[in-house]
Protein backbone atom coordinates (compact mmCIF):
# COMPACT_ATOMS: atom_id res chain seq x y z
CA UNK A 1 0.00 0.00 0.00
CA UNK A 2 1.13 3.56 -0.73
CA UNK A 3 3.22 4.86 2.18
CA UNK A 4 1.60 8.28 1.95
CA UNK A 5 -1.84 6.72 2.41
CA UNK A 6 -0.64 4.74 5.43
CA UNK A 7 0.90 7.88 6.95
CA UNK A 8 -2.26 9.93 6.34
CA UNK A 9 -4.50 7.27 7.88
CA UNK A 10 -2.18 6.87 10.87
CA UNK A 11 -2.21 10.61 11.49
CA UNK A 12 -5.98 10.77 11.16
CA UNK A 13 -6.30 7.83 13.57
CA UNK A 14 -4.46 9.83 16.25
CA UNK A 15 -5.88 13.25 15.41
CA UNK A 16 -9.48 11.98 15.66
CA UNK A 17 -8.86 10.96 19.26
CA UNK A 18 -7.24 14.30 20.13
CA UNK A 19 -10.13 16.21 18.54
CA UNK A 20 -12.64 14.23 20.57
CA UNK A 21 -10.95 15.32 23.81
CA UNK A 22 -10.68 18.97 22.86
CA UNK A 23 -14.28 19.06 21.61
CA UNK A 24 -15.78 18.77 25.12
CA UNK A 25 -15.56 21.46 27.79
CA UNK A 26 -16.83 20.67 31.24
CA UNK A 27 -18.30 17.40 32.57
CA UNK A 28 -20.62 15.46 30.27
CA UNK A 29 -22.49 12.18 30.60
CA UNK A 30 -21.83 9.24 28.26
CA UNK A 31 -23.20 5.72 27.89
CA UNK A 32 -20.49 3.07 27.62
CA UNK A 33 -21.86 -0.45 27.13
CA UNK A 34 -24.99 0.52 29.04
CA UNK A 35 -23.12 2.21 31.90
CA UNK A 36 -23.67 5.91 32.61
CA UNK A 37 -20.30 7.56 33.08
CA UNK A 38 -19.32 11.18 33.70
CA UNK A 39 -16.37 12.42 31.66
CA UNK A 40 -14.17 15.39 32.61
CA UNK A 41 -12.02 17.69 30.50
CA UNK A 42 -8.62 16.26 29.46
CA UNK A 43 -10.15 12.78 29.61
CA UNK A 44 -10.98 11.03 26.36
CA UNK A 45 -14.15 9.07 25.90
CA UNK A 46 -13.07 5.53 24.87
CA UNK A 47 -16.05 5.33 22.54
CA UNK A 48 -14.09 7.65 20.22
CA UNK A 49 -11.05 5.37 20.20
CA UNK A 50 -11.26 1.98 18.47
CA UNK A 51 -8.25 0.54 20.37
CA UNK A 52 -9.73 1.45 23.75
CA UNK A 53 -13.06 -0.17 22.89
CA UNK A 54 -11.38 -3.24 21.40
CA UNK A 55 -9.59 -3.85 24.71
CA UNK A 56 -12.71 -3.06 26.77
CA UNK A 57 -14.63 -5.65 24.75
CA UNK A 58 -11.83 -8.24 25.10
CA UNK A 59 -10.56 -7.83 28.66
CA UNK A 60 -10.53 -11.54 29.44
CA UNK A 61 -11.56 -11.00 33.07
CA UNK A 62 -12.38 -14.23 34.87
CA UNK A 63 -14.77 -14.21 37.81
CA UNK A 64 -12.93 -13.38 41.02
CA UNK A 65 -9.82 -11.97 39.31
CA UNK A 66 -7.82 -9.26 41.01
CA UNK A 67 -7.15 -6.79 38.20
CA UNK A 68 -4.72 -3.92 37.70
CA UNK A 69 -5.50 -1.43 34.92
CA UNK A 70 -2.55 0.62 33.69
CA UNK A 71 -2.89 3.81 31.59
CA UNK A 72 -6.46 3.88 32.88
CA UNK A 73 -7.30 7.48 32.01
CA UNK A 74 -10.82 8.28 33.26
CA UNK A 75 -11.25 4.73 34.57
CA UNK A 76 -13.91 3.32 32.27
CA UNK A 77 -11.83 0.20 31.68
CA UNK A 78 -11.56 -0.38 35.43
CA UNK A 79 -15.31 -0.05 35.83
CA UNK A 80 -15.91 -2.55 33.00
CA UNK A 81 -13.45 -4.99 34.62
CA UNK A 82 -15.51 -4.80 37.81
CA UNK A 83 -18.74 -5.36 35.86
CA UNK A 84 -17.09 -8.34 34.14
CA UNK A 85 -16.62 -10.12 37.47
CA UNK A 86 -13.35 -8.91 39.00
CA UNK A 87 -13.29 -9.18 42.78
CA UNK A 88 -11.00 -6.15 43.09
CA UNK A 89 -9.79 -3.58 40.59
CA UNK A 90 -6.89 -1.14 40.94
CA UNK A 91 -6.52 1.53 38.26
CA UNK A 92 -3.36 3.59 37.77
CA UNK A 93 -3.27 6.96 35.99
CA UNK A 94 -0.44 9.53 35.97
CA UNK A 95 -2.46 12.69 35.19
CA UNK A 96 -4.68 14.40 37.72
CA UNK A 97 -7.78 15.32 35.69
CA UNK A 98 -8.48 11.79 34.32
CA UNK A 99 -7.73 10.38 37.77
CA UNK A 100 -10.24 12.81 39.32
CA UNK A 101 -12.76 11.64 36.73
CA UNK A 102 -12.22 8.01 37.73
CA UNK A 103 -12.50 8.81 41.44
CA UNK A 104 -15.71 10.79 40.95
CA UNK A 105 -17.39 7.95 39.08
CA UNK A 106 -16.28 5.36 41.63
CA UNK A 107 -17.57 7.42 44.55
CA UNK A 108 -20.77 8.39 42.72
CA UNK A 109 -21.61 4.71 42.23
CA UNK A 110 -20.62 3.59 45.76
CA UNK A 111 -17.86 1.31 44.42
CA UNK A 112 -14.94 2.53 46.52
CA UNK A 113 -14.53 -0.85 48.20
CA UNK A 114 -14.30 -2.61 44.84
CA UNK A 115 -12.46 -0.13 42.61
CA UNK A 116 -9.32 1.64 43.85
CA UNK A 117 -8.37 4.56 41.56
CA UNK A 118 -4.76 5.62 42.17
CA UNK A 119 -2.72 8.57 40.97
CA UNK A 120 0.81 7.68 39.92
CA UNK A 121 3.18 6.89 37.08
CA UNK A 122 2.93 3.23 36.08
CA UNK A 123 3.76 1.02 39.08
CA UNK A 124 4.81 3.82 41.44
CA UNK A 125 1.39 3.71 43.09
CA UNK A 126 0.99 -0.09 43.18
CA UNK A 127 3.23 -1.05 46.12
CA UNK A 128 4.09 -4.75 46.56
CA UNK A 129 0.87 -6.22 45.15
CA UNK A 130 0.22 -9.10 42.75
CA UNK A 131 -2.63 -9.48 40.26
CA UNK A 132 -4.32 -12.21 38.22
CA UNK A 133 -4.71 -9.87 35.25
CA UNK A 134 -3.07 -6.61 34.19
CA UNK A 135 -4.76 -4.58 31.46
CA UNK A 136 -2.90 -1.88 29.53
CA UNK A 137 -3.65 0.59 26.75
CA UNK A 138 -0.21 2.26 26.38
CA UNK A 139 0.71 5.15 24.07
CA UNK A 140 1.42 3.90 20.55
CA UNK A 141 3.57 6.49 18.79
CA UNK A 142 7.26 7.22 19.25
CA UNK A 143 6.74 10.98 19.22
CA UNK A 144 7.24 14.04 21.41
CA UNK A 145 4.03 14.91 23.25
CA UNK A 146 2.90 18.50 23.53
CA UNK A 147 0.80 18.29 26.66
CA UNK A 148 -0.90 15.86 28.99
CA UNK A 149 -3.58 14.72 26.56
CA UNK A 150 -1.06 13.83 23.85
CA UNK A 151 0.97 11.85 26.40
CA UNK A 152 -1.79 9.25 26.32
CA UNK A 153 -0.95 8.68 22.65
CA UNK A 154 2.73 9.57 22.30
CA UNK A 155 5.80 8.13 24.04
CA UNK A 156 9.10 9.65 22.92
CA UNK A 157 11.77 6.97 22.60
CA UNK A 158 9.21 4.45 23.92
CA UNK A 159 10.51 5.18 27.42
CA UNK A 160 7.17 4.35 29.04
CA UNK A 161 6.71 1.19 27.00
CA UNK A 162 10.19 -0.10 27.91
CA UNK A 163 9.55 0.52 31.59
CA UNK A 164 6.16 -1.19 31.44
CA UNK A 165 7.55 -4.44 30.02
CA UNK A 166 10.57 -4.38 32.30
CA UNK A 167 8.46 -4.09 35.47
CA UNK A 168 5.08 -5.68 34.77
CA UNK A 169 6.15 -9.24 35.53
CA UNK A 170 6.87 -8.31 39.14
CA UNK A 171 3.19 -7.51 39.71
CA UNK A 172 1.69 -10.74 38.41
CA UNK A 173 0.63 -13.75 40.43
CA UNK A 174 2.22 -17.07 39.50
CA UNK A 175 -0.21 -17.76 36.66
CA UNK A 176 -1.00 -14.12 36.00
CA UNK A 177 -1.53 -12.69 32.55
CA UNK A 178 -1.34 -9.36 30.75
CA UNK A 179 -3.76 -8.09 28.10
CA UNK A 180 -2.83 -5.09 26.02
CA UNK A 181 -3.93 -3.25 22.93
CA UNK A 182 -1.48 -1.86 20.39
CA UNK A 183 -1.56 -0.56 16.84
CA UNK A 184 0.80 -0.26 13.91
CA UNK A 185 0.23 3.47 14.13
CA UNK A 186 3.27 2.78 16.31
CA UNK A 187 5.97 0.14 15.97
CA UNK A 188 4.01 -3.04 16.58
CA UNK A 189 6.98 -5.34 15.92
CA UNK A 190 9.01 -3.48 18.54
CA UNK A 191 6.11 -3.69 21.00
CA UNK A 192 6.00 -7.48 20.75
CA UNK A 193 9.80 -7.77 20.79
CA UNK A 194 9.93 -5.89 24.11
CA UNK A 195 7.50 -8.39 25.61
CA UNK A 196 9.60 -11.31 24.38
CA UNK A 197 12.84 -9.76 25.64
CA UNK A 198 11.28 -9.52 29.10
CA UNK A 199 10.25 -13.17 29.20
CA UNK A 200 6.69 -13.19 27.83
CA UNK A 201 4.93 -15.35 25.25
CA UNK A 202 1.68 -14.15 23.69
CA UNK A 203 -1.30 -14.83 21.49
CA UNK A 204 -3.55 -12.44 19.57
CA UNK A 205 -7.11 -12.51 20.91
CA UNK A 206 -8.77 -9.78 18.79
CA UNK A 207 -7.92 -7.55 15.84
CA UNK A 208 -9.54 -4.79 13.81
CA UNK A 209 -8.64 -2.23 11.16
CA UNK A 210 -9.00 1.54 11.06
CA UNK A 211 -9.67 2.79 7.52
CA UNK A 212 -7.80 0.63 4.99
CA UNK A 213 -4.39 0.16 6.58
CA UNK A 214 -4.14 0.73 10.34
CA UNK A 215 -4.11 -2.51 12.36
CA UNK A 216 -5.22 -2.72 15.98
CA UNK A 217 -4.61 -5.87 18.04
CA UNK A 218 -5.41 -7.09 21.53
CA UNK A 219 -2.95 -9.70 22.80
CA UNK A 220 -2.66 -11.80 25.95
CA UNK A 221 0.79 -12.37 27.45
CA UNK A 222 2.11 -14.81 30.03
CA UNK A 223 5.55 -15.39 31.50
CA UNK A 224 7.59 -17.95 29.58
CA UNK A 225 8.28 -21.21 31.37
Amino acid sequence: MNKEIIKAESNEFQDAILRSVNHHKGPYLVDILGIDYWMFEESFDPAYAKPAMLLINNQGVEKGDEVLVQFSGPGVDARIAYENGASRVVSAERFEMPWMCSRYNTLRNNLEGSIDNRLGDLFDCVDDERFDLILANPPFRNMISEGKVESALRDEGYVTLKRFWKEVGGYLKECGRVRTVFSDVGDMDYFYSLAKENGFDFRIVAKEKYASSVRVEVAEFWRRG
